[in-house]
C-alpha cells in the first residue's frame, strides 16, 4: 500500500512590511487531513483564500507565534489553559509558570540576561506505561525520579 502523498502549500498574506518581508506566511498541510499553520493576520481576502485552498478539509489550527498587540501574559496563558480554553505541552506549563512570577517581559529579560550558562535547568519530562496507558512526570513531580 503507497503512503498518501502530503501536500505543504504556503500562503502569504499581503501585509509586507519590514518586518514581514513580503508579507506573513501561512501554511496548509496535507491533503484530506489538513493543517493549517499561522493563520496569518486578519485581512478578509488572506482568510477567504485559506478557506478556499483548504476545501473544508482543515482539521486543527496551529499558531507558532502572534503579532505583539495579541501577546498573553503567561500567567493569563495558564488561567486560559486551567479553564480547558487552550491546549499547551508539559514543558511549556513549566515555563510558563516559571516566567508567570515577572509583571512584565522587561522584567524577566533582566533577571535572565545575567545567568550563567546552565543556570536555567533543562525541562525534561520522562514517561512510563503503566497498565496500557502512559504517564508523563516532569521534574519536581512525585515519581519522576524512578521514571
Amino acid at each position: 500500500m503507497k503512503a498518501p502523498k502530503s501536500t505543504i502549500q504556503r500562503i502569504t498574506a499581503s501585509n509586507g512590511s519590514v518586518f514581514t518581508g513580503p508579507g506573513t506566511n501561512s501554511y496548509l498541510i496535507g491533503a484530506d487531513d489538513i493543517t493549517l499553520v499561522d493563520p496569518g493576520p486578519k485581512i478578509d481576502a488572506h482568510l477567504s483564500n485559506l478557506l478556499e485552498l483548504g476545501k473544508n478539509k482543515i482539521k486543527r489550527i496551529l499558531v507558532t507565534h502572534t503579532p505583539e498587540s495579541f501577546w498573553i501574559s503567561p500567567a493569563k496563558a495558564l488561567e486560559k489553559f486551567h479553564q480547558g480554553e487552550m491546549n499547551m505541552i508539559m514543558p511549556t506549563i513549566k515555563s510558563l509558570e516559571a516566567l508567570a512570577q515577572f509583571s512584565s517581559r522587561e522584567e524577566a529579560f533582566n533577571h535572565f540576561k545575567d545567568l550563567e550558562d546552565g543556570a536555567i535547568p533543562p525541562i525534561l519530562p520522562k514517561f512510563i506505561k503503566k497498565d496500557g496507558a502512559w504517564i508523563g512526570f516532569l521534574p519536581g513531580d512525585n515519581g519522576y525520579e524512578s521514571a
